[in-house]
């Protein structure tokens, strides 16, 4: 069978392409458009991108695809792309939307086959696999002229690499650099000082002895003593008929698929799950993504990119409008503070994003700071109204709409990464 090209897969984009125009006729926000973008287009390639070998061209034209859709206004008109597609399909513990971008979710949706292959089976798939390549889907790269199935596996086995970690029965199938038998990390990735050039293409079997035990005089050439130690450890169990792979998180529910995604990302510098906290309805939730990442086109904002002249609060502030205003010290944000306080509730103002985090961290119950959510979100809405010169709610209005959505969102459900 001859090399897949993108042509083979025009009838897809047209199909993908005819979805996002029946969807773009209707007024959606962006947790609709993000939410059809999960749940509908994106997954339409997805059986395509397990089984075959579909050309980058074509995952990467069908998440341009789905990155305009995400941010233009309607069919007609382009909207400016406030956050970078790869911060998009970020998880969400790392402040992303949780989208899957194509391009990093081929590797993984196709690691499940790596994996299916390395179980112990007699059918006849993986007797062919095996006779056909045998040790080349552990090892090497593809070379030109490999066939399309070679290379669907080795993509899957290169993204299943970091979440196995291998059980040594003669260590001949085990790479003692790149793959994972000591601990839960390959050497490859260890933070510490290893001879890597007398490591490289070294096969966990050079380092036993004849009587399949460890070699102490090749480990000292190699490790120092700590190292050492740790690898004298490590069982060398000759019962097993061959190098036997596990999943390292294991008992953790996820799949295999789930797994390999979530070893493409290092751990999070900041756990984005503030967001939880707040238990906002999907529409605010995204405007407060978009506000973490100071993505909100205030005047300040805009006047940074040479996109506006006047930078003062549309309310008749006299300070700048910029992230941290819309957070206390807007005006508006005030009045509606005073018209909930009339009522018997308190709104948390704050002064800047920081403190806004330090009372997140600190606070036992999230029910205040769940109102300023709501708050700042549709003093947001009646500002845009207002500089559109369209019909806008007072503070009245707002505050009894943050009550209303603050008593539906006391139900719903939580997004989960």
């Amino acid at each position: 069978m001859r090399k897949l090209r993108a042509a083979d897969f025009s009838d897809l984009l047209i199909r993908i392409r005819s979805k996002v125009r029946a969807w773009g006729n209707r007024h959606l926000s962006l947790a609709g458009r993000a939410t059809l973008i999960a749940s509908a287009l994106l997954p339409s390639a997805q059986f395509q991108l397990t089984h075959a070998d579909v050309p980058r061209s074509v995952s990467l034209s069908i998440d341009r695809i789905a990155r305009f859709f995400l941010w233009q206004k309607d069919r007609n008109t382009r909207g400016m792309h406030y956050v970078d597609w790869h911060t998009v399909c970020l998880p969400i513990s790392h402040g992303g939307l949780g989208l899957h971008s194509l391009d990093k979710w081929r590797g993984p949706l196709r690691s499940r086959h790596a994996w299916d292959l390395l179980q112990p089976s007699a059918s006849m798939f993986h007797s062919i696999i095996r006779h056909r390549y045998g040790d080349r889907l552990l090892r090497g790269t593809p070379r030109r002229g490999d066939s399309p199935v070679l290379r669907v596996l080795h993509e899957g086995m290169t993204h299943l690499d970091p979440i196995l970690h291998w059980r040594i029965a003669d260590g001949a199938s085990i790479s003692v650099l790149h793959q994972t038998w000591l601990l839960d990390l390959d050497f490859a990735r260890w933070p510490t000082f290893i001879d890597c050039c007398g490591l490289e293409g070294l096969m966990v079997a050079d380092l036993l002895d004849d009587h399949g035990g460890w070699s102490l005089d090749c480990l000292r050439q190699l490790f120092g003593a700590e190292l050492i130690t740790l690898i004298l450890q490590v069982t060398v169990d000759p019962n097993l008929q061959q190098d036997t792979p596990t999943l390292l998180p294991r008992f953790s529910g996820q799949t295999v698929t789930g797994l390999a995604y979530a070893a493409l990302f290092p751990p999070p510098s900041q756990d984005a799950g503030w967001i939880k906290t707040l238990r906002l309805r999907p529409r605010e939730r995204s405007f407060w993504w978009r506000l973490s990442l100071d993505a909100i086109p205030t005047r300040t904002w805009l006047a940074h990119r040479g996109m506006a002249i006047e930078t003062n609060c549309p309310w008749g502030c006299i300070t700048p409008e910029s992230r941290d205003h819309l957070l206390g010290e807007c005006s508006c944000l005030q009045a509606v503070g005073t018209a909930l306080q009339r009522w018997g509730l308190t709104l948390p103002l704050v002064s800047s994003w920081t403190a806004l985090m330090d009372g997140l961290s600190n606070s036992a119950c999230s029910s205040t700071f769940t109102l300023l959510g709501f708050a700042v979100y549709h003093c947001w809405q009646a500002r845009n109204a207002r500089i559109h010169l369209q019909e806008y709610a007072t503070p009245t209005i707002i505050a009894m709409r943050v009550l209303e959505s603050a008593s539906r969102s006391a139900t719903f459900p939580t997004q989960a990464n």
